[in-house]
């Protein structure tokens, strides 16, 4: 963890441009496959994601941070 969230060269950090008078969720319980609204650019592992409010559905980049389950 300590290479996350630090604008640096290289550290993992993700990078998201959004409007905030825009940004919301359209997905539902019954359609949950839905785009978020107002996210412009999205950038994660240095590869964008969206472009221009475009979700490029071929970019896979990045890996999920896990951590045991702790009872």
């Amino acid at each position: 963890m300590k290479k996350k969230g630090r604008l640096q060269e290289g550290m993992d950090a993700d990078i998201i441009v959004f409007d905030p008078e825009t940004v919301g969720e359209k997905a539902t319980f019954t359609n949950p496959r839905q785009l978020s609204v107002g996210m412009k650019h999205v950038m994660v592992d240095g590869t964008l994601l969206i472009r221009d409010e475009k979700l490029d559905t071929n970019a896979m980049p990045g890996q999920a941070v896990r951590s045991p389950i702790v009872d």
